[in-house]
């Protein structure tokens, strides 16, 4: 029975159909994480769902004399269409291997997500290095998820956050990392570096329990 299911209820604007509340069968709700508009939840056997604006922070942008309109796709669903039901993000499906999502955040136009055996895999905008990738071109966008390749060794992750334009990640041994926008010192480090384009450890004295 539908009753008996438990309710993701909806707070504010949305874009789904049913904008007041939806649930997802058979299959327990373990984290959510909001960005400022879309969401990305985790169930209990790792599946990953999306909702909400597919383009936000959709851009005019001039190059070469030219205009271009840019798309985000924040959802990792590989594509910048708008949609009005929650979506399974099937490329975060691992199959029998025993890997699963455990743990999401979502800054203004990108997605993280972590993986019980250490993996991040990021989608959206990386126009700052947000995703934590370095790039040459104007604007990068990636509407499918994509693993940090940066991570070799297996890390247990303890908690993710995004702000508008840069990332923030914890593990259980309490080591943080940080990567994206630096203009105002938001990553921890000094000014000078505009943009961390690359995850960096940030040297605390003590080991960190929460951010």
């Amino acid at each position: 029975m539908e009753n008996d299911v438990p309710q993701v209820y909806l707070l504010g604007k949305t874009y789904l159909t049913n904008n007041e509340k939806f649930y997802i069968r058979n299959d327990s709700i373990i984290h959510m994480a909001a960005g400022d508009r879309h969401t990305i939840i985790v169930t209990e056997s790792g599946r990953v769902y999306a909702f909400g604006d597919n383009s936000s922070g959709r851009k005019k942008i001039f190059f070469f004399m030219s205009l271009f309109e840019i798309f985000i796709g924040q959802l990792g669903l590989g594509h910048t269409n708008s949609i009005e039901k929650v979506s399974c993000i099937k490329r975060l499906k691992f199959g029998e291997t025993g890997e699963k999502v455990v743990l999401a955040a979502c800054g203004r136009e990108s997605s993280l997500v972590a993986t019980n055996r250490g993996s991040l895999y990021v989608f959206g905008s990386n126009h700052r290095c947000q995703l934590g990738f370095e790039s040459e071109e104007l604007i990068t966008i990636h509407p499918y998820p994509v693993k940090i390749e940066y991570f070799h060794s297996k890390i247990s992750w303890k908690q993710l956050s995004m702000g508008a334009e840069h990332t923030c990640v914890l593990t259980n041994d309490g080591e943080v990392y940080v990567w994206g926008s630096n203009e105002d010192g938001q990553c921890g480090l000094a000014r000078k570096y505009d943009i961390i384009r690359t995850p960096k450890e940030l040297r605390l004295e003590y080991s960190v329990n929460a951010m």
